[in-house]
C-alpha cells in the first residue's frame, strides 16, 4: 500500500514539474525578440506565411508518399557484368523480417547507423532494392517530420514555436551527431 502511494506522489510530482516548466516555458517564449521578431513578421506578412504553409504541408504529404509508397520501387537494372549475387556481396547488410499471417504480411528490418553510411558511400541504393526502398523510406521520413514540426512553427503562438522548433532542431542534430561517430 506504501509502495503504491509513493509510486502515485512521485507521478504527481512529476506532472507538476512538467506543468511548471512548460510555464516557465511559455513565458521565456513570450519575452525571447528573435521569437516575438519571426512572430510578427508573419503576421504582418500574410503571403509569406501562406507560402511557408504550403511548403511545409506539401514536404509533409511528399514524405508521407514516399514512405507509403516506397515498398512499390522496382528492383534496380544490373549490367550485364554483374550477377545478383555479386551486387548483394557488395552491398552491406540490411536485416529484415517478413511474416506471414493468412492474407497479410508485415516486414520489419533495421540497420545501424555504420551500415547506412557503408550502404550511402557505396551507393548500395544502385543495385539493391532492400536499400532502395530504406533510403527512400528515410528521405520519405526526413520530409514528413520537417514538414510537420514546420508547419507548426510558422502557424503557431510562440511557446508552440519554440517546443517545435527546439524539438526539431534537436532531433537533427542528435540525428547527425549520432551519423558522424557511426
Amino acid at each position: 500500500m506504501m509502495d503504491r502511494l509513493r509510486r502515485a506522489t512521485r507521478s504527481l510530482w512529476q506532472t507538476a514539474l512538467v506543468i511548471s516548466g512548460l510555464l516557465v516555458l511559455a513565458v521565456v517564449a513570450e519575452l525571447l525578440p528573435p521569437l516575438q521578431a519571426f512572430d510578427a513578421f508573419l503576421k504582418d506578412r500574410p503571403g509569406v506565411s501562406q507560402f511557408l504553409q504550403i511548403l511545409t504541408l506539401g514536404m509533409a504529404i511528399l514524405g508521407g508518399l514516399m514512405l507509403v509508397l516506397a515498398q512499390f520501387l522496382p528492383a534496380p537494372r544490373h549490367s550485364l557484368s554483374t550477377s545478383q549475387d555479386e551486387a548483394e556481396s557488395l552491398s552491406p547488410p540490411l536485416e529484415y523480417d517478413e511474416v506471414k499471417s493468412g492474407s497479410s504480411r508485415s516486414f520489419s528490418g533495421e540497420a545501424s547507423f555504420s551500415a547506412v553510411k557503408e550502404a550511402w558511400r557505396l551507393r548500395a541504393w544502385r543495385y539493391d532494392r532492400s536499400w532502395r526502398i530504406f533510403f527512400v523510406m528515410m528521405a520519405g521520413a526526413l520530409l514528413m517530420v520537417v514538414g510537420l514540426f514546420g508547419f507548426f512553427v510558422v502557424i503557431g503562438p510562440p511557446l508552440v514555436k519554440l517546443l517545435c522548433g527546439g524539438a526539431l532542431l534537436y532531433a537533427l542534430g542528435r540525428t547527425a551527431w549520432g551519423f558522424r561517430r557511426a
